[in-house]
């Protein structure tokens, strides 16, 4: 691929226009990646086309689709050629289209069975990365990643309430939730416990739903579980009064912004 500025963007263009027209096509092979990510000024090239309106989507699709495999399948040592420019693109303004399938993909990347731990953490910085620059994306991805944990976890309790399921079921479905549960694990270990420690992509408690999510449920007794993990004592009378309304009242809203809660006030 000739990287001369007068040639960047023709050919560009025209993976744009192939991604866009063979839908099939969802990742590069490793000598046209490797070509590719040889590119100067990739992602300033890539906003440039966007800013021209050029459709785009497919072929950033196309693009993180082929980091995230080549990230897998890297070696420690060489995890930083591929996570790099994952990031930059991440850290930059022309995902948000994308942002949601990639965070889903980086997830479940992140718990596949005997990943190499430097392999992981690049996906969790990865994700973390996409929580500040596309909160809503991620925390749509993981709570559609562990909707079938918490559809179990309903299932169980019904089972528990008109009697036991046989072995044979039991073992199906313990086979078909482990990868619900590494997920799990992914979520916990990359946001932590409580908003406290940075993010409301963290798990509310033992739940598979994050804070921000839970903390606009319906149900009193899930939001009383985010004021339980993110609140301190002091505040919770408060909080649980504000939770309560749904924090619909404005002059609720206030109060809550005073006792620096940012969970609640987001949604």
């Amino acid at each position: 691929m000739d990287h001369q500025p007068d040639t960047v963007r023709p050919v560009l263009l025209l993976l744009a226009q192939v991604a866009a027209t063979q839908p099939q096509l969802t990742t590069l092979s490793e000598k046209a990646l490797k070509a590719l990510l040889a590119t100067p000024q990739l992602t300033n090239e890539l906003a440039a086309l966007k800013a021209s309106h050029v459709r785009l989507s497919p072929l950033l699709r196309v693009i993180t689709n082929s980091l995230v495999a080549r990230l897998s399948a890297s070696a420690p040592e060489a995890v930083d050629a591929f996570e790099a420019p994952l990031v930059e693109l991440i850290q930059s303004e022309i995902l948000e289209q994308v942002a949601q399938g990639l965070a889903l993909q980086v997830l479940q990347a992140a718990a596949e069975p005997g990943i190499p731990a430097e392999v992981q953490a690049a996906f969790q910085r990865a994700l973390r990365a996409l929580d500040v620059r596309h909160p809503a994306a991620v925390d749509a991805a993981v709570n559609g990643a562990l909707a079938p944990l918490r559809a179990q976890k309903a299932g169980c309790g019904k089972r528990g309430e008109h009697g036991s399921s046989s072995e044979g079921e039991e073992a199906e479905e313990g086979s078909a939730s482990a990868r619900q549960r590494a997920i799990f694990a992914v979520v916990q270990s990359t946001f932590g416990g409580s908003a406290a420690q940075g993010s409301t992509r963290a798990l509310c408690g033992d739940t598979p739903l994050t804070l921000s999510a839970a903390a606009a449920s319906p149900a009193a007794g899930v939001r009383r579980m985010v004021l339980q993990a993110s609140a301190p004592p002091d505040q919770c009378a408060v909080l649980e009064l504000a939770t309560a309304r749904q924090v619909h009242n404005r002059a609720m809203r206030k109060v809550i912004h005073a006792t620096s809660m940012p969970v609640l006030c987001a949604r």
